[in-house]
C-alpha cells in the first residue's frame, strides 16, 4: 500500500493551536481527507493524456484503477488523516508502488517485457493477432527486438521487448499550499460554529 499519514498539526504552523480549541476535530479531519483525495484524483491525467516526469501517474484503468482506489481514513480521535491506495498488484503495479518509489521492473515469468508503442498504448500483445518478431536495428536500447504486424516495409512495430525497464520515482501524495489554506479555513469555520453555534 502507498500511503501518506500526517497529523493535522504537522500541516501548517498554528494549526495545532486551532485543533486544540475543538472538542472533536474528527469532522474536520474527515473533510480534509476527502479534500486531499479529490485534489489528488483531479491531478491524475487520464490514460489518453499520459503524464510527464514529476507529475502524478496516469490512471490507465479509469475509476476502477489507481484513481478510483485513492481513499482517506481518519486517525484516532481525529488528530490526523491517512491518504493512499492499496493497489500493489497486476496491471497497476507500474501505476502504484513501483512508479511511486521508483526502481527496476522485470518480467515475472516471460523472457521479456512488452512495452507498447504508438497505437498499441494501453494494450497487450494478446490483444493483437499475427504478431511477428523482428530484430531491432534502429534503436540500440531495445535489446530483445520488437513485435509488430505487417511484412517488409509495411511492418509496424507495436511492442518493444526489454528484459528490464527502470522507473524514476514519481511520488504523487503530498500536501499543497492550497490544502493548507483549505484546512485552516475549515478549522476556523468549525471553531466559530462551536463557539457561537451557527453555520
Amino acid at each position: 500500500m502507498i500511503r501518506m499519514e500526517f497529523k493535522l498539526d504537522d500541516v501548517k504552523r498554528g494549526i495545532g493551536e486551532m485543533i486544540a480549541q475543538l472538542e472533536d476535530p474528527t469532522p474536520v479531519a474527515r473533510d480534509f481527507g476527502g479534500h486531499v483525495v479529490a485534489r489528488t484524483k483531479r491531478s491524475m491525467p487520464s490514460q489518453n493524456e499520459g503524464s510527464a516526469a514529476g507529475e502524478p501517474p496516469a490512471s490507465h484503468h479509469g475509476g476502477r484503477g489507481l484513481r478510483g482506489s485513492v481513499t482517506s481514513n481518519v486517525l484516532e480521535r481525529g488528530q490526523g488523516v491517512e491518504v493512499g491506495t492499496p493497489l500493489v498488484y497486476g496491471g497497476v503495479l507500474h501505476e502504484g508502488t513501483q512508479e511511486y518509489l521508483g526502481g527496476p521492473i522485470r518480467p515475472k515469468t516471460a523472457k521479456a517485457l512488452a512495452i507498447p508503442l504508438g497505437r498499441a498504448r494501453g494494450k497487450r500483445p494478446r490483444d493483437f493477432t499475427d504478431l511477428q518478431w523482428r530484430p531491432n536495428r534502429e534503436r540500440s536500447e531495445i535489446k530483445r527486438g520488437v513485435l509488430g504486424i505487417g511484412d517488409g516495409e509495411e511492418f509496424e512495430p507495436l511492442f518493444a521487448l526489454q528484459t528490464e525497464v527502470v522507473i524514476e520515482p514519481r511520488p504523487w501524495l503530498f500536501i499543497t499550499d492550497e490544502d493548507e489554506k483549505y484546512l485552516a479555513d475549515r478549522l476556523t469555520e468549525a471553531i466559530e460554529k462551536q463557539a457561537f453555534g451557527h453555520g
